[in-house]
């Protein structure tokens, strides 16, 4: 009898024990989740932080912490550095503008200037920034690098079809998860960003430069040219390239000018400066190959 009561008592201990183990473990568990989660947080919070304080691509504001306005990555800082930096006059152009030198402009033009570039330089969104630049600054001057090739493409916005960030361009908070929390941007720009204010000597007058690297000269600009093969030309009896009709651009023309002209009435006290950058022989004989000497003139 008392063999069995000693059992008994030893089956419920066993039994208590086991419950505290198990609630033990549970417990365990739930810290350890909620330890998990309150560490997840802190670090997109700081993560989150960092690119907000640095902010490479000038989204939210101009450099902090004396940091240089390094500008290399124009489909992604010209939305932010138009509305968040101190300027008078603006350089809008192609990639044919991205090596000009501020300083040159500063200079004779007595201004403050500041680059917005879109590859290819189509002219609505070209036009786009401009009107980000007016909104935010009151713009004396304009210096518009028009390329014939964007008076003949459709006279629409290309950002988003042509994969810019479109996050850096609109005024939704909700998607800029895509830019704050982006390996890309903590690992690699902000580095990059620390790195040209500090630690090497970077010119901010060369905004967007790419000549650093390059070979320049008659043999680098002949070794990299692909003429059109005679097999692939359509000649004339005459021996000539055939043309497309002069006006086959015609619609396009139209549109792109009216952009134009509606941007230069929209601000009459802004002194506009439109010049035709100048092409090198290769491509107007890139032009004549293709056909597209006669509509590129017209």
């Amino acid at each position: 009898m008392e063999m069995e009561k000693n059992d008994q008592e030893w089956i419920e201990k066993s039994m208590k024990w086991e419950g505290l183990t198990t609630r033990n473990r549970q417990s365990g568990r739930r810290i350890f989740i909620r330890r998990l989660l309150v560490t997840l947080f802190l670090l997109l919070f700081f993560c989150g932080l960092l690119v907000y304080l640095i902010d490479p691509f000038f989204h939210y504001h101009k450099p902090w912490f004396h940091l240089k306005e390094v500008l290399n990555e124009k489909e992604y800082q010209c939305p932010g550095s138009l509305a968040h930096f101190d300027y008078d006059a603006v350089l809008a152009g192609s990639s044919v503008v991205e090596n000009n030198d501020n300083s040159w402009f500063n200079q004779d033009f007595h201004c403050t200037i500041i680059k917005a570039v879109r590859s290819y330089g189509a002219t609505a969104d070209l036009c786009d920034l401009l009107d980000r630049a007016f909104t935010h600054q009151k713009v004396k001057q304009v210096f518009y690098n028009l390329d014939p090739s964007a008076l003949h493409a459709e006279p629409v916005l290309t950002f988003a079809s042509s994969g810019a960030p479109m996050y850096l361009y609109d005024d939704n908070p909700f998607n800029d998860v895509q830019y704050l929390w982006n390996k890309d941007v903590i690992l690699k720009r902000i580095p990059y960003m620390i790195a040209n204010s500090y630690l090497v000597p970077y010119d901010e007058n060369l905004s967007y430069n790419w000549m650093e690297g390059k070979t320049f000269g008659q043999a680098a600009v002949l070794s990299r040219y692909y003429r059109i093969p005679d097999a692939e030309v359509k000649f004339s009896t005459d021996k000539k390239p055939v043309q497309k009709p002069e006006n086959c651009y015609q619609d396009e023309l139209r549109g792109n000018i009216a952009l134009l002209e509606q941007e230069l009435s929209a601000h009459p006290d802004t002194a506009f400066r439109i010049f035709i950058p100048p092409y090198s022989m290769l491509w107007w004989d890139n032009m004549n190959r293709s056909g597209e000497l006669e509509s590129t003139f017209y």
